[in-house]
């Protein structure tokens, strides 16, 4: 995929996640210092291959350099004189809908699905690929299944979902209730690690957005191939023209139907089917949802132009 932007607009001190497209001209010491971005060295040699650097003329996409902010005014005017598509990532809670002109395509987390404008499309939340910490964990079929959620209770939702799951006598509920945030500390390598194996231990993982309108959790089980139980909070989500979200995890558009939705769905699972849908759900982060996932996700859709 061939890009521009302004290499003079750019700080090459630091790294955020919303430049993961800039990675092949940053020091990859500097990628590493970003520890919500510090996972495995394929992730930077990938995309340094996927990625070239050319003339505004020539490039499939500008590309905004930092996090959406109004300094992007000047890359807006670029875009409309040399008839390209600008894009943009924003990783934060926010969800308000932009008012940006349709040559900006924005790639948001947080975004309110009925409200969504037709430039505004999902984007994955990441941390690190958590079989960077972990083996894959291919779970055997048991009588009843182990549902875990370990996190804090951010929202009306989050506790009335957790409350529901509470009463239902078919599953296993593996709860673990923090006080804020990743456990207040989110570097923390204990807290981290004993999340990874309470969600690699368990065979359902509870997805429900917190502060914002999307879930980090969401993309963490995925790198484990645990099965997501998405609670539709009039979300959207990331690669929706080629992930058919509502067969890829277990989804809930009504809280109320959350216990029958995932008895039917235990139910009615085989052994082998549940065996590969967890190698589904690897293949789609790896795929689509890891940054190189999205990076050739991107690729795809831009070079078609």
């Amino acid at each position: 995929m061939k890009i521009w932007f302004d290499k003079a607009d750019v700080n090459y001190n630091s790294f955020i996640t919303e430049q993961f497209l800039l990675i092949p001209f940053l020091d990859e010491s500097i990628i590493r210092a970003n520890k919500d971005f510090s996972s495995s060295a394929t992730w930077i040699k990938d995309i340094t291959e996927l990625i070239e650097y050319t003339n505004i003329e020539d490039c499939d996409a500008i590309v905004y350099p930092y996090k959406l902010d109004g300094n992007i005014v000047k890359y807006i005017k670029l875009a409309e004189k040399f008839n390209k598509k600008l894009i943009c990532f924003y990783n934060d809670d926010n969800n308000k809908p932009s008012c940006l002109p349709q040559c900006v395509e924005i790639y948001r987390t947080s975004i309110i699905n009925s409200r969504k404008k037709i430039n505004e499309f999902g984007l994955p939340a990441w941390s690190c690929d958590f079989l960077d910490l972990v083996n894959l964990n291919i779970k055997k079929k048991v009588e009843k299944p182990i549902v875990g959620f370990c996190g804090a209770i951010t929202n009306t939702v989050r506790q009335e979902t957790i409350n529901k799951l509470s009463a239902n006598q078919n599953i296993i509920c593996d709860f673990k209730i923090r006080d804020s945030f990743w456990g207040g500390n989110i570097h923390d390598k204990g807290i981290r690690l004993e999340y990874v194996h309470h969600m690699n231990n368990s065979n359902l993982i509870l997805c429900c957005s917190g502060a914002g309108n999307f879930s980090y959790r969401l993309y963490e089980c995925m790198s484990l191939g645990c099965i997501p139980i998405i609670v539709n909070t009039d979300i959207t989500l990331p690669c929706e023209d080629v992930i058919d979200w509502k067969n890829i995890g277990i989804w809930v558009d009504n809280i109320g139907d959350i216990n029958h939705i995932i008895n039917n769905y235990w139910s009615n699972i085989t052994d082998e089917e549940y065996h590969n849908h967890q190698k589904l759900i690897r293949k789609i982060y790896t795929d689509y949802l890891s940054p190189v996932g999205f990076t050739k996700y991107l690729n795809n859709k831009y070079t078609d132009l």
